[in-house]
């Protein structure tokens, strides 16, 4: 796969090697925990507790990998036609919200947010994250 390198100017001093694989490392712990994951609550329905720990996940992994990049000075994105393909789902998902005569229910949902622009969003991260944060300087 080509790669696309974009150099931004160093702001902060390198970074420790448990910084490096900190997205790496919260994408396989959600990963692993994903399945084992289950709150016993009759409030809470099952997929709810799945989904919060997904998507927590994910926004954390996300903003480490940001800050890693950012400090590193160096942004990798992996250059896929399939990326373009599903980038185009969230697009396509937000010019759905944005004419949808229903905007609060279209964001958030009815409260569980599994259907939610929201969570279309996040999950496209993941999508673009896992190759993001798998990727290494010597591939």
């Amino acid at each position: 796969m080509e790669q696309i390198h974009l150099r931004i100017q160093k702001v902060i001093e390198p970074h420790s090697k448990i910084i490096e694989r900190m997205p790496r490392l919260v994408l396989l712990a959600v990963f692993f925990l994903l399945p084992l994951f289950f709150v016993p609550s009759p409030e809470a329905p099952f997929f709810l507790a799945k989904h919060t720990l997904l998507l927590g996940g994910v926004i954390l992994a996300l903003i480490a990998w940001l800050l890693l990049r950012l400090t590193d000075g160096v942004l990798m994105l992996t250059r896929s036609l399939w990326l373009w393909v599903f980038a185009a789902v969230p697009v396509s998902a937000i010019l759905a919200f944005i004419f949808s005569p229903s905007k609060t229910t279209s964001f958030i949902s009815n409260g569980l947010g599994l259907d939610s622009l929201f969570t279309l969003i996040i999950l496209s991260c993941l999508i673009f994250l896992i190759p993001a944060a798998f990727n290494t300087k010597k591939s």
